[in-house]
């Protein structure tokens, strides 16, 4: 998998996002093949289903496609296909949730997928708590902990991104992460 590979639009990204929206299906597959190795590792974050998330992206690209003339040209590419991927990544949980209790009600006999849906439904939270927590943070931290969490970006290729020293991509880092803990904290404290 190619660790250069990213979810942040660049110049070319904006390019390939507005000619598909146009109908190009060249800039459509060249879209995919650009955003594919990094959704699918955001994907398997939220879940090990590895065929559901193969799944998933395949149906999102499909509906892209399907539905490209309602879209927005100037959103940003990268953003737009995570946020999207989670969405239907979480549908179709929940749909498989669902699913799995009719069947439970249909066979008694079956064991229950109710601990599935606990740590599903505990997973969405967790996962809500942790937005919330990045949006307090600067723009420029924001950025540099989706380079390093949900990009797996090194530290080397962060400082060049970023163009800072690696004394600073550490020091931002150390204080993003305790900024985020802090208020991740506070967040679980007022749920309970």
């Amino acid at each position: 998998m190619n660790r250069n590979l990213s979810l942040h639009a660049s110049a070319s990204d904006k390019a390939l996002w507005q000619q598909t929206l146009s109908g190009d299906k060249t800039a459509f597959g060249q879209l995919y093949v650009r955003f594919y190795p990094a959704l699918k590792r955001y994907a398997l974050r939220l879940t090990n289903d590895a065929e559901l998330v193969e799944d998933t992206i395949q149906d999102l690209f499909l509906t892209i496609w399907q539905s490209r003339q309602t879209l927005n040209a100037k959103a940003p590419a990268g953003y737009y296909l995570a946020n999207a991927l989670r969405h239907s990544i979480v549908r179709r949980l929940n749909k498989q949730q669902m699913s799995s209790e009719v069947t439970h009600e249909m066979h008694p006999m079956c064991p229950s997928s109710e601990e599935d849906y606990v740590n599903v439904e505990e997973e969405q939270l967790q996962v809500a708590l942790i937005e919330r927590a990045l949006r307090t943070l600067p723009r420029r931290q924001q950025q540099m902990v989706q380079l390093y969490f949900f990009e797996a970006k090194t530290y080397s290729e962060i400082r060049q991104i970023m163009q800072i020293s690696p004394q600073s991509v550490y020091n931002v880092l150390f204080r993003s992460l305790k900024a985020l803990r802090a208020d991740y904290r506070i967040r679980i404290s007022t749920k309970r």
